[in-house]
């Protein structure tokens, strides 16, 4: 029996018969790229350690004229052996495989930071033409705020139908997703309605209707990236937006294994970038080495960090919004950031620029620090750091405008005092380098 014939008759019926059309083409291409190693259709007589082993190593042949990458060989070397296995246990071959399974180098995750996301939708806004009778820089425009919302696969959000839009609301059904383990619901920001309302029209079933080959998308897109200025190969398409959203809303302090739906954490940290998510570094606390450098480590130390210089305010000032959550001068920068950054009075973006901002001055003070502790003194002390420890010119001044914008709504809500003199430390400076 050939292994194609065996595939059809008894492992998809009896072990995929839910699994998606790509999963079932796949497998069937595994067959198929087994066959070309042995140069005939393969057979299950051909499931043995030394053919198997043989097939993976061309594939991995410098000389191939498409050699493939270790992690596909890997991919093709699990279907084989899943199909192997499922054929021994049902006694249709005599032996069990023991192909092992070659090393795999560990990658970092790279996402998107915000202002190269900023690029590619400013790119989005310059396609001309109409994508099934939808103006094209409106339909890529809403396809990436849709992601970015939800972190769903390209595949799910390109079957999505309008039935699945309910007011702010976006339901993915479970048959669309991979592993098809269950529906997931998402909320929409405005920037995100207002783009899909410019796409309502022309009446239609699909939201993101692509009426040419799916192929075509990934090379239309990797224009979209270079147009940018950004990288375009296989490790940069869609599901590197699905990275970026795991990172963003990891290091705001959400659940990324729940918003990814993933069922194991380990598997959620391989979408983590660390540049994103790691909120110190070696470089923030190391001594340095270079010859007339001070060797007095960089650790934070809570002494002599600044304390407060102004009366705390008076504890009848708390404000209960609402939604039923007190507003406190108590409350910590991360908690009254992460109130104010998804009340609705900023973009979801800023919003997640001040949290993070409100978390890295925390992690440099080294513990919990209240709304009503921020002064002068201390932002200075923290951009100072900031500029120590290598950051750029432009992200300080971004950490600034996020902590500024913090200091200043909690001014207004009443549980921070003023915040009229943020900008000082940025003159200062420029006025130390003029000098």
């Amino acid at each position: 029996m050939t292994l194609d014939q065996f595939f059809t008759d008894f492992y998809h019926p009896l072990r995929l018969r839910n699994r998606s059309h790509n999963t079932l083409r796949l497998y069937r291409r595994s067959i198929e790229l087994f066959g070309e190693s042995l140069g005939r259709p393969a057979t299950l007589d051909d499931l043995t350690d030394d053919q198997v082993c043989r097939h993976l190593a061309k594939l991995s042949d410098p000389g191939r004229k498409r050699k493939l990458s270790v992690y596909t060989v890997d991919k093709e070397r699990a279907q084989l052996i899943a199909i192997w296995n499922y054929a021994a246990k049902k006694g249709h071959v005599k032996l069990f495989p023991d192909v092992p399974r070659d090393t795999l180098p560990k990658l970092t995750p790279v996402a998107w930071m915000p202002d190269e996301l900023q690029r590619i939708i400013a790119s989005c806004q310059c396609e001309a033409g109409d994508i099934a009778g939808v103006r094209a820089a409106d339909w890529w425009v809403a396809l990436h705020l849709v992601i970015w919302n939800s972190g769903e696969r390209i595949g799910a959000v390109l079957r999505l139908t309008w039935d699945s839009v309910d007011g702010e609301w976006l339901k993915v059904n479970a048959d669309t997703r991979k592993g098809k383990r269950g529906d997931k619901v998402f909320k929409l920001g405005p920037d995100t309605l207002a783009a899909l309302d410019r796409i309502r029209r022309p009446k239609r079933d699909l939201v993101f209707p692509w009426p040419v080959s799916l192929n075509l998308i990934y090379e239309h897109y990797g224009r979209i990236l270079r147009r940018a200025g950004l990288p375009a190969d296989s490790k940069s398409k869609f599901h590197r937006i699905r990275r970026s959203v795991a990172s963003h809303f990891k290091a705001t302090g959400g659940d990324a294994t729940d918003l990814l739906d993933h069922a194991d954490a380990r598997t959620t940290k391989k979408y983590l970038d660390p540049r994103i998510v790691q909120t110190e570094h070696a470089c923030d606390v190391l001594f340095g080495i270079m010859p007339g450098q001070s060797t007095e480590s960089r650790q934070k130390r809570p002494e002599t960090r600044p304390v407060q210089t102004h009366e705390p305010i008076e504890p009848e000032g708390r404000t209960v919004l609402p939604d039923g959550v007190v507003l406190s001068p108590e409350m910590s920068l991360i908690e009254y950031a992460t109130v104010f950054g998804t009340s609705g009075k900023v973009s979801l973006h800023w919003g997640a620029q001040v949290i993070r901002a409100a978390q890295l001055v925390e992690g440099w003070m080294g513990r919990r620090v209240a709304m009503c502790e921020l002064s002068q003194t201390l932002v200075d002390g923290w951009l100072a750091f900031l500029e120590r420890t290598g950051t750029t010119e432009s992200m300080v001044t971004w950490r600034r405008s996020a902590i500024k914008s913090l200091w200043q709504h909690g001014q207004a809500d009443g549980i921070a005092t003023g915040a009229s003199v943020h900008g000082r430390y940025i003159r200062q400076r420029n006025n130390a380098v003029s000098t």
